[in-house]
């Protein structure tokens, strides 16, 4: 993503498919009452996809010093008022993956779930980002991590910026 230039995600649920949920951390959630709480029940175990999708591929970079952006507000307002029937899509998701680099001052901002969650996969660097949300009350932006490694072998963070309103750095 090349300097100035900033992508912006879809406001409407019907443009993210349904996908089945992600096994590794239990299916998937949707807050009745917000995540304000602790609120949470099990769906039908369906999600949106995300916004970026890496899957199964090997020697991918992706690069900054752009700005993805996921409509976060919408997606919040949608959580709260109990308009989803589906989890929230991740901001960029990369799964079964090897050999990645996500680097450059590449910034992540406002998402509508987690920035950045790299599943399954393997040799990932992870340099030089920004994940950032508003930090405003817990209610207000449902859930929104930073950064999530699940089930992966040697991922290596160096430098990264984290501002969000949960888990910065969550390792599963």
């Amino acid at each position: 993503v090349a300097a100035g230039v900033q992508v912006l995600g879809s406001p409407e649920p019907k443009d993210y498919p349904l996908l089945p949920a992600i096994e590794t951390w239990g299916g998937s959630y949707y807050c009745e009452k917000g995540y304000y709480g602790g609120n949470y029940f099990r769906l039908n175990g369906s999600r949106h996809a995300s916004l970026v999708r890496v899957s199964r591929a090997k020697n991918v970079t992706l690069t900054g010093p752009g700005e993805i952006n996921g409509n976060g507000l919408r997606w919040w307002n949608l959580c709260h008022d109990r308009g989803l029937g589906a989890d929230r899509p991740h901001m960029v998701q990369i799964d079964e993956s090897s050999d990645i680099l996500i680097s450059g001052g590449l910034v992540l901002n406002h998402t509508p779930s987690w920035n950045l969650h790299i599943l399954l996969s393997s040799r990932v660097v992870i340099r030089d980002v920004f994940l950032l949300n508003p930090r405003t009350p817990m209610k207000a932006t449902c859930n929104t991590d930073g950064l999530d490694i699940d089930s992966c072998r040697d991922v290596h963070v160096f430098n990264i910026t984290v501002a969000v309103n949960d888990d910065v750095v969550a390792v599963k």
